[in-house]
């Protein structure tokens, strides 16, 4: 879902499993490399299975994270770093509170994008003899 989703969706997805994968410290084998990641074509996991002990979902990884992390939105891209914490020291970090990415909207995304200072960064156009490679 949070490949799919609009970057406020995104990032209440990954809050989600965050939040989740804290709660329950046996889940965190799911953020181990098994070779799954960045490719849904290798994932072991059956979603059409109605048994969730045959799903095979264990012997899957949260892939998705590897796609997110080349999300084209700056915040989402980041984000997934959350998941590079160790897990295991649970009195270390806290939940994420789902509340702030709730109630976000494109409007409120677009507004604080909006008011955030741009770098500043040359534009630099190889030339040829006969002019700018630009308009050729």
């Amino acid at each position: 879902l949070a490949t799919q989703a609009p970057p406020h969706g995104a990032l209440l997805c990954m809050t989600f499993v965050f939040n989740l994968v804290r709660r329950h410290p046996p889940c965190t084998i799911l953020l181990s490399d098994n070779g799954n990641r960045g490719s849904s074509a290798s994932d072991p996991f059956d979603a059409a299975e109605s048994d969730p002990a045959k799903a095979r979902a264990l012997e899957s990884s949260l892939w998705e994270l590897e796609t997110l992390r080349r999300h084209y939105h700056h915040e989402v891209s980041r984000f997934v770093s959350v998941f590079k914490r160790d897990m295991s020291k649970r009195n270390k970090y806290t939940e994420i509170d789902l509340e702030k990415f709730i109630t976000r909207s494109y409007d409120e995304t677009y507004a604080r994008e909006n008011t955030k200072r741009l770098k500043m960064c040359a534009v630099h156009f190889p030339s040829t003899k006969e002019g700018h490679a630009l308009f050729q």
